[in-house]
């Protein structure tokens, strides 16, 4: 065993057997980013630069039914009209899509703005830039790491795939969808971190999904997504025996600290799965209710002509999916003409199932070394099940279904950035597989917590760095 001798400011190796004795120390930043407001309004101004030149766009495709054509916006008496007959004012146009909250959004723009297209185009820019700023604090709530936050949310604000969900006006209900379920998994954290505190914030979380959900049905997606991150967050009833009581240490169960300790933890675990029974009930009841307005669950029939070929299509659909969340170019704002398989012997079909296997073994492989970034991956393809056409949708494949999907994703890239952006520890340490002295603190350092903050008495501290275990 080693320990950190107190003759310099560095510390030194040197074999002893006592405890750390030195007092907690943080090492100095390797790069200065500044206040948290200050990276909130550099992701804002990023996201809305990066999508300015959108304000020149006219009314495109669907603008003109959704919008530009669609008395039932033009005025506040049509808004109770949005949630029983979504269709009315569409000029004959059958959607099968029951989102109200997009229509409000209109209804609201159209009084600021009247019929001027840019008015409209302004506000889906000013709502990807909200909506970047959301996955900055989402990715920096879940990392702890400032540089995971900000890389996530540059990231997420520029990002080329998501160009035609903030440039068409007819995507303000994917930008609406991601607004509010950013929000309600940001408040699902909080909630997760305090559990036994602040009771007024699952009223807000519960709002906030409701409100994603009215907005697109997609967000239904969230719901199982609330439950990955409270088994991720291992939010679970205290284990006994051994539980850390308020002193930071592993409390006895038969003492009077971890009989505290053990009941508060039940109880936590309590509020957070009630929190998601209840957000899968919301989920269910949207559903119900709106079958009840459409009169259907799906938007159409399979849109390839069978069951069979739309399942055997699938997995190749999502293999794309990630191609243009990792490689943005060959963009195009139609995919009419993706490849149908019809064949269980199709190669193709065979080589995405045998990929995405790969895949999972992957993430199995990782998922307690980066649990934040396979969190973030997992995110990315259970977001897009809901539009993959497990239920008959109209499009095969949108660069506009990647919205709310890419945010996951985007938390995983900022946490590999900052896995390699470790900060200097303060002593250096001899590792136990390697001979050879180490000057930088690991992911794993069982000294520090992998961002250079040392624990008294050298114990291991549960938070290492960012995303990782």
């Amino acid at each position: 065993m080693v320990t950190m001798d107190q003759g310099d400011a560095t510390g030194s190796l040197a074999p002893a057997g006592g405890a750390l004795s030195a007092p907690l120390r943080r090492a100095p930043r390797r790069l200065f980013l500044g206040a948290l407001w200050m990276r909130g309004a550099a992701i804002a101004a990023a996201a809305i630069l990066s999508h300015l030149i959108g304000l020149w766009n006219g009314f495109a495709w669907d603008d003109i039914y959704y919008v530009a054509g669609n008395v039932g916006i033009q005025s506040w008496s049509h808004v109770a009209e949005h949630f029983v007959a979504p269709d009315l004012h569409l000029k004959g146009l059958d959607t099968q899509a029951w989102r109200p909250l997009r229509n409000i959004a209109y209804t609201l723009d159209y009084a600021i703005f009247g019929d001027k297209a840019w008015g409209f185009h302004l506000s889906n820019i000013l709502i990807h830039a909200a909506c970047s700023v959301l996955v900055l604090l989402l990715a920096q709530r879940l990392t702890r790491s400032s540089t995971a936050g900000l890389v996530a949310g540059a990231v997420f604000a520029v990002h080329p795939v998501l160009t035609e969900a903030v440039a068409w006006i007819k995507g303000r209900d994917d930008l609406l969808a991601a607004l509010f379920g950013l929000a309600a998994c940001l408040c699902f954290v909080v909630i997760l971190e305090r559990p036994n505190k602040r009771t007024w914030l699952d009223i807000v979380f519960l709002g906030l999904f409701v409100l994603a959900l009215l907005a697109k049905e997609a967000a239904i997606a969230l719901a199982p997504t609330f439950v990955l991150l409270a088994l991720w967050r291992k939010a679970l009833p205290v284990r006994l025996p051994g539980v850390e009581g308020a002193s930071g240490n592993v409390a006895s169960p038969d003492s009077a600290e971890g009989a505290a300790t053990a009941i508060e933890g039940r109880q936590a675990a309590r509020r957070i799965w009630t929190l998601c029974a209840l957000g899968v009930a919301l989920a269910v009841l949207y559903v119900f209710a709106r079958t009840a307005v459409l009169g259907r669950v799906s938007q159409t029939g399979w849109i390839t002509g069978s069951l069979k070929s739309t399942y055997l299509t699938i997995p190749h659909v999502m293999a794309y999916y990630l191609l243009l969340a990792c490689f943005p170019v060959w963009l195009v704002c139609d995919y009419s003409h993706f490849p149908v398989h019809h064949d269980f012997g199709d190669p193709m079909v065979v080589g995405f199932i045998l990929w995405f296997v790969l895949l999972g073994a992957l993430l199995l492989r990782y998922g307690r070394r980066a649990p934040v970034a396979v969190f973030g991956v997992l995110w990315f393809f259970l977001n897009l099940l809901p539009v993959s056409n497990l239920v008959p949708t109209m499009q095969l494949l949108a660069e506009r279904f990647l919205y709310l999907p890419m945010a996951g994703l985007c938390v995983a890239a900022g946490v590999m950035v900052a896995a390699w952006d470790l900060r200097p520890c303060d002593r250096t340490w001899r590792s136990s597989r390697r001979s050879r002295i180490r000057r930088y603190c690991s992911p794993r350092c069982p000294r520090c917590d992998g961002r250079g903050i040392l624990r008294a008495g050298g114990a291991a501290s549960a938070r290492r760095a960012p995303g990782l275990e």
